[in-house]
């Protein structure tokens, strides 16, 4: 009988998400099977009040509908051991990625901080758009925090070892950034 070679094998033994229409893996799962929309009609007015001019919104190519995600608003920046101040400059994907990261490993059943062997991270975000939108536009915010703050908790480059270092992972602690297949290349890298 022939030996099975397991030295290429990956259990994936926690899993964790938010997507728009589900706070959770097993709620976008149920979605999917019950064939939910998770696209929400947006206000004229909510809109109005983000910004967004009049004539854009009465264009009649104009769609006032989005895919959100809820509860954005609630991260608990004390238990990363983030200041209000750094919580509030922070990219909201890396705000999410520590938050489902902690999740993923609730899900498996592991205190991060009591683990006795090396975890290692793979980490790929998009194009900080809060950046570019929300902080750096405004010069008397960036002229009171700095640039170096403001680079520390938006810089997608420090996503991975921001993540490695708020939950005490001792491994490798890597960004990928491969356009439309980071995720696979991420995991490729992690199990090779």
């Amino acid at each position: 009988m022939k030996e099975l070679d397991t030295s290429s094998q990956v259990a994936i033994i926690g899993m964790a998400g938010r997507f728009p229409g589900a706070s959770n893996i097993n709620q976008l799962w149920q979605n999917l099977l019950n064939n939910v929309d998770s696209l929400e009609i947006l206000a004229f007015d909510e809109l109005k009040k983000l910004g967004i001019p009049e004539n854009v919104l009465k264009g009649k190519d104009y769609v006032a509908a989005a895919r959100v995600l809820s509860n954005i608003e609630y991260f608990d920046y004390a238990f990363f051991g983030l200041s209000k101040r750094e919580a509030e400059l922070m990219d909201p994907q890396i705000r999410l990625l520590l938050q489902c990261a902690y999740n993923t490993f609730e899900d498996a059943r592991i205190i991060p901080q009591q683990q006795d062997h090396v975890t290692g991270v793979y980490v790929g975000i998009g194009t900080n758009r809060y950046l570019l939108d929300n902080i750096l536009s405004n010069k008397e915010l960036v002229r009171t925090v700095g640039v170096q703050m403001i680079q520390l908790v938006n810089e997608r480059d420090f996503a991975a070892t921001q993540l490695a270092y708020r939950l005490n992972l001792t491994g490798p602690a890597v960004n990928v950034s491969t356009a439309c297949s980071t995720s696979l290349v991420a995991l490729h890298n992690a199990v090779g």
